[in-house]
């Protein structure tokens, strides 16, 4: 996940609690590109907007994945 960039491994780990995603058109040739950004980097809760592009940049997808970061037991 890419909240795990943000804390310690060794420390933490971090589970999925959402994902959705909007699919907006399909593609038949070619490549597709995912971009993540953080919308929310939260000590506990992190949140992330990726948008699914063709290679024209027309928008295919945007998903939501909504991630949590738990200590581990020691």
């Amino acid at each position: 996940f890419a909240a795990e960039l943000l804390l310690d491994t060794n420390d933490y780990f971090v589970r999925g609690l959402e994902i959705s995603a909007n699919h907006i058109k399909g593609v038949r040739e070619g490549y597709v590109y995912a971009k993540a950004k953080f919308a929310h980097k939260g000590r506990t809760t992190q949140l992330l907007e990726i948008r699914v592009t063709d290679d024209n940049d027309n928008l295919i997808s945007l998903c939501k994945l909504t991630t949590i970061s738990l200590p581990k037991k020691k």
